[in-house]
């Protein structure tokens, strides 16, 4: 086992920086199964989509800590193996990282007892003097730009890279200085990275208006370097946007599969000759999955127009988990250009959002066309009653367009009804909550899987 150590950027095929994504490096570990065979994550239980991720590799032994808003890496920590990690295959860590071609155990003199701070000082020059580690009471850490060196006992124990801080950075909460080894102990991502160059920011979700035949369309703004060059954003509507423009914006996608799946045709609601709308004759959609970007697009066989988006969320302990990078999603107010939701809010709140913001559009329009405004509460499901009789018997008339603004009860979602023995256990299943032109998948912790736009 050889990994080559380069500060503040790598250690081995493992990046900080652009290919630092969560899917990224799951990716790399796939591909490199023989290397790295074993891998376990862990995440924060009480907030799965927001907190902190960390992968624990067992051989070698690394550790990878990411961000969980972004899911960006933030620290790579080679170790020396815990006594229960121990294996007699492992060696010392300064055996099997190498620097400039060279494992750094290679520079240990005759007499010294393995990689010691002179050994360092021998390899990277002189440094600040060493602090001691926050976590590990009987280390001492000792820091250069872009890589740390934990000692314990004298000898190496762990090698710790971490994305530096920038100039903008670089001052505390109060003004006062960061200290040198801030990045190690409290990694956070700097406001600008060269290296996050052309990333997605955020997908912005404009709702279109059903009665202003208005589509849905979102818009996608990337990561700059630099707050002096900024990056076009792309917008795409759904019914009006095609393949074409997507392979102009995003490049080819890392998969092309048809649409076999058609069980929610179940529930499509009937056309007024009282035929199912979409009939066996149809060509099925294909898909053009972005892996990389957490969006999937539905095209339309014959018109290639955008039938569907789907945005992931990738969130830990989910069916989905580590299939797509998560697609960080904000819906904007039909009203003006403000966010009033976004991807890492509870769903009881961006249902609320969604809801409130359907029903002030439509209201809104019945006032300019003259229309009577049902002043009523609306009901929350067809469920519900959503007209009440009166003492004659007689049921008092509800709006047409307050329909829209009711939520249908949840759907049931179980991803994994279709594995058939093969010893899976995981028990995950999820609701759907239906609003005009969007559904959101929701999980048991009331956090937002994925959403499809339509």
């Amino acid at each position: 086992m050889e990994l080559s150590l380069t500060p503040g950027h790598s250690l081995g095929p493992i990046e900080l920086g652009k290919c630092s994504l969560l899917w990224n490096v799951l990716s790399i570990l796939r591909a490199e199964q023989a290397r790295f065979k074993h891998v376990q994550v862990c995440w924060e239980a009480s907030k799965p989509a927001t907190g902190h991720i960390l992968l624990s590799i067992t051989s070698p032994p690394i550790r990878l800590l990411f961000e969980g808003v972004n899911q960006r890496l933030l620290l790579i920590e080679a170790h020396q193996p815990t006594s229960h990690e121990r294996q007699t295959s492992v060696q010392p860590v300064g055996e099997w990282i190498h620097h400039q071609g060279q494992p750094i155990s290679h520079a240990v003199g005759p007499n010294e007892p393995g990689v010691t701070l002179r050994v360092i000082h021998r390899l990277f020059g002189p440094t600040y003097p060493p602090v001691p580690h926050i976590s590990h009471h009987n280390e001492t850490v000792v820091s250069y730009p872009g890589v740390a060196f934990s000692f314990s006992h004298q000898v190496l124990s762990r090698v710790i890279l971490s994305v530096q801080p920038t100039e903008e950075d670089c001052q505390g909460d109060e003004g006062n200085p960061v200290q040198p080894t801030d990045a190690y102990f409290k990694p956070k991502i700097p406001q600008f990275m060269s290296s996050v160059d052309g990333d997605l920011r955020a997908a912005r979700i404009k709702l279109g208006r059903m009665h202003l035949e208005e589509s849905t369309s979102i818009t996608f703004s990337f990561h700059s370097s630099s707050p002096n060059q900024e990056i076009a954003v792309v917008k795409l509507v759904v019914g009006s946007s095609t393949s074409e423009d997507i392979l102009c914006e995003f490049g080819a996608p890392l998969r092309t599969f048809w649409k076999e799946d058609d069980r929610m045709k179940i529930h499509a609601h009937l056309r007024s000759n009282g035929r199912s709308s979409g009939q066996s004759e149809d060509p099925n959609p294909y898909f053009m999955s972005y892996f990389n970007i957490g969006v999937d697009f539905l095209i339309d066989p014959i018109t290639n127009v955008v039938l569907k988006v789907v945005l992931h969320s990738n969130i830990p302990g989910e069916v989905l988990f580590a299939r797509y990078s998560r697609c960080p999603w904000s819906l904007r107010s039909i009203q003006d250009d403000s966010d009033v939701a976004v991807s890492t809010e509870k769903a009881v709140h961006i249902n609320q959002q969604i809801k409130e913001a359907t029903a002030t559009a439509e209201s809104e329009n019945d006032k300019n066309e003259g229309v009577p405004v049902e002043t009523g509460t609306l009901c929350e499901s067809f469920g519900s009653q959503s007209a009440k009789r009166s003492p004659g018997g007689n049921t008092s008339e509800v709006p047409t367009r307050a329909f829209s603004n009711m939520i249908e009860p949840a759907m049931l979602l179980d991803r994994t009804a279709d594995v058939i023995d093969d010893g899976l256990v995981l028990t995950r299943p999820t609701r759907l909550y239906g609003h005009p032109g969007i559904v959101l998948e929701v999980t048991e912790d009331d956090d937002v899987e994925t959403v499809w736009l339509f």
